[in-house]
């Protein structure tokens, strides 16, 4: 089933196996779309962290779920121990294993180098198997901590929050300053976690008989405001309070629009090794 209609069902209709199975797959095709689309991100969501048994042999991986690259999500119920890495490595005294989550669970897989080794081994498809964490066999069967560096996680938002607004006609409360006019726009219906970056042009021009302009400008930036600033240049030589009282008898039917956009921290959604 490819399509993406919601399945409904019918009192006193028959129930299929075949239906619950279109429902399961339509659900997790829908989720797989939302965090693709929305989110944009893929890794471990929770849980999922790695830990020696006592024998130092094994690794023991905790219960918790992850999505790979196409939104798909694993879980884990419970926790699993994973017995020692079985693969050899020839020509490597310590050899280097990794934990990684795919579809039918985690699983041990050799990265084919030793210490230090910067990428994945063959069989690892980065994005549909998720890295978990990183062990080095000793040559005694031992193992070492797992390291977490190459440990894929997911993260909130990759993509930028953008908030926009038009403040009403008359809705500023503006004051002279030097040769200008300011007042303060409330943007705290963005909600924007931090700083943005902001734009504003005028959006409802009055009538400037007698001025060139007017220019905006913005300054202290906040997360639920900033301030706008407008001048005026006089054709007819007024003073600066003439050009201060000539802008604040054209604000009032004034209309000020803006955006804001905030960057979200975070690494990058593109899977490493070059698998789409």
């Amino acid at each position: 089933m490819t399509r993406l209609d919601r399945i409904d069902y019918v009192e006193g209709s028959r129930l299929l196996a075949r239906d619950l199975g279109d429902t399961a797959r339509n659900e997790a095709r829908w989720q797989g779309l939302h965090v693709r689309g929305l989110h944009d991100t893929w890794g471990v969501a929770t849980g999922l962290g790695l830990a020696l048994t006592p024998s130092r042999r094994s690794v023991v991986v905790q219960a918790g779920a992850a999505f790979d690259c196409q939104g798909q999500v694993f879980s884990l119920a419970e926790s699993l121990e994973l017995p020692e890495p079985a693969d050899l490595v020839s020509g490597i005294a310590v050899p280097t294993f990794d934990v990684v989550m795919g579809r039918n669970g985690p699983r041990w897989e050799p990265t084919g180098g030793g210490p230090g080794q910067p990428g994945f081994g063959q069989r690892v498809r980065i994005g549909m198997d998720i890295p978990l964490g990183r062990c080095m066999r000793l040559p005694w069967g031992e193992l070492t901590a797992p390291s977490s560096d190459l440990r894929k996680t997911v993260h909130p938002m990759t993509r930028p929050r953008v908030g926009f607004g038009v403040t009403p006609a008359g809705g500023l409360t503006w004051t002279p300053a030097n040769w200008s006019i300011r007042a303060i726009v409330d943007t705290s219906a963005a909600n924007f976690s931090s700083t943005p970056r902001y734009v504003a042009w005028i959006a409802t021009q009055p009538d400037m008989s007698g001025f060139i302009g007017p220019f905006i400008s913005l300054s202290s930036f906040y997360p639920t405001q900033f301030t706008v600033r407008l001048v005026a240049i006089s054709t007819l030589g007024d003073s600066v309070i003439g050009v201060q009282l000539g802008l604040l008898g054209r604000v009032a039917t004034m209309r000020i629009a803006w955006a804001g956009v905030e960057s979200n921290a975070g690494c990058s959604s593109n899977p490493p090794g070059g698998f789409v």
